[in-house]
């Protein structure tokens, strides 16, 4: 299915969009994306089939998007994939609640960084983040409880699964290690901008995390 512009929701207490196997994709440029997810917006995304695919398939770098959050996001199925290096997959904007429990995001030797967090709230319980240089970075609230943070097809040893940029008010915990493949530079980086910041990996025995510089 090719789409020619964005498909924004309207104010919809939820919506669940079922890929069923087919694939969504369309060259959308200029802060575009496939899909736009409104605030006070909920979408759910499950694949029922096999081979579910969402793809901007643009050739501009830089903010251009699969799938742009501004309101609340489950993802329990299906691939996305952005085509340009330097677009995001998904982007979670400021105030926005995203949720990956299954699918895979991002794409090696194609996606820079898979997920963009720009002062929302993300959590990772299941899934595959696939990447070439970061899987998650984060400005806002991230929990992990599992998922598979994955570079084994990258050009590069040198990746970083999750980047956490901390700012007052925001926190990172896990509760649960997620899975690393592949040859990364860093599992995990932190910067924590601010005195207030809480991080919680009580339970993420074995975690291999380093302050950023």
């Amino acid at each position: 299915i090719y789409v020619a512009s964005s498909i924004s929701l309207g104010n919809e207490a939820g919506v669940t969009l079922d890929l069923n196997g087919k694939k969504l994709q369309g060259q959308l440029n200029s802060s575009g994306s496939i899909i736009t997810v409104p605030a006070n917006t909920k979408l759910t995304i499950i694949d029922s089939g096999t081979g579910g695919l969402v793809w901007n398939n643009t050739d501009r770098t830089g903010n251009c998007f699969a799938l742009d959050n501004c309101g609340m996001l489950e993802i329990e199925g299906g691939t996305f994939q952005t085509r340009g290096a330097a677009n995001y997959v998904i982007k979670n904007e400021n105030s926005a609640m995203l949720t990956v429990s299954g699918g895979t995001i991002g794409k090696a030797k194609t996606n820079n960084i898979a997920i963009a967090d720009d002062g929302g709230t993300t959590n990772i319980s299941g899934g595959t983040i696939r990447f070439e240089q970061i899987g998650i970075v984060c400005y806002g609230t991230l929990h992990v409880s599992g998922g598979t943070f994955d570079t084994t097809d990258s050009y590069s040893d040198s990746g970083t699964g999750i980047y956490f940029y901390g700012k007052e008010g925001n926190s990172f915990k896990i509760t649960a290690l997620p899975t690393f493949q592949g040859k990364m530079g860093l599992n995990i980086a932190i910067e924590a901008n601010g005195t207030n910041v809480p991080i919680d990996f009580t339970d993420a025995e074995g975690a291999i995390f380093t302050a950023a510089p």
